[in-house]
This record gives structure tokens, sequence and C-alpha cells, in this order.
């Protein structure tokens, strides 16, 4: 099977994100949730963000083996080296291209997981992590002050 399979897989299992805000934003709330996205859509939040993902996903690469799938370009690097995990998010949230970014982290182990971060959301959605994933991403994020929740629709 390849990595675009197991993606497709994953991408049907439950749903976690990784986010600045502890749950999610009521709707009646939302023009305040607008005023929200417009302050974190600056270029010193978005860095400051960008910062927090890594420190994740590199503490995370401490404990688990990663890849990273680049869909647009079709690129799976096995085993990167730290410096590729910190570019490639830094691609994705800060690149000069104004697209629909995504870089894709799956999580290799007894379990895959896949780890999505795209260029226009502020938050790194978890997919098909099982407890133990689960709870050393919680400890991660907390430790960004960042917040891990179920993915809307799977509260």
């Amino acid at each position: 099977m390849d990595i675009s399979d197991q993606i497709d897989l994953l991408l049907e299992e439950n749903a976690w994100v990784v986010d600045v805000l502890p749950e999610q934003v009521p709707a009646e709330r939302g023009s305040r949730y607008a005023m929200f996205e417009t302050y974190m859509d600056n270029p010193e939040m978005t860095e400051a963000f960008c910062g927090k993902l890594n420190s994740i996903l590199t503490k995370l690469y401490c404990y688990h083996d990663l890849a990273i799938y680049l869909p647009a370009e079709e690129i799976v690097t096995e085993q990167p080296q730290i410096t590729e995990i910190i570019l490639a998010v830094r691609a994705c949230l800060l690149g000069e291209e104004k697209r629909d970014a995504v870089t894709e982290f799956l999580v290799r182990g007894r379990k895959p997981a896949l780890l999505m971060v795209c260029r226009q959301d502020f938050y790194m959605t978890i997919f098909g992590a099982d407890d133990e994933q689960l709870r050393l991403i919680r400890l991660l994020a907390a430790s960004e002050g960042l917040f891990v929740r179920p993915a809307a629709g799977q509260e």
C-alpha cells in the first residue's frame, strides 16, 4: 500500500485538532471569531504558530518515526532530518505561493496516524491516532500553549 492509500484510510478515522482555542467557537460568536481570525492572520502570529507546530513535530519525532508527504508534488520523505520537518511546515504556512498548501506527516509505528497542516487553518488536524500517540501529542501541544480537542462533528 502506498502512502496516498494509507492517508486515504486514515482520513476516514477519528479526528482531533491541535488548536489555539480550547473548543470550537459557537456559531452565534462568528463575528468575534472573524475578528480573532483576522488578528491571527498576520505574519507575526503565523510565524509564532509555525514555531509551535515545529516544536510539537520535532519533539514527536524523538518518539515516533515520521514521513513527510507533500501531496501537491507527490513527494515523500521517509525519516527526514529535523530541518526538513521545520522547512516543510514553514513552506506550508509561510510560503510565498498563495494557494491552499497542505503538508502531511505520517506517524509510523504500531498504528499509523496522520498529522495535517493546512495553510488556511490555524490548527493541525490529527487523524487515526491511538491513545498513546494522542496522549503524547496532548502533552507536547500543552507545552506550547495549544489545545487538543475533537474535530468539529466528533465531540
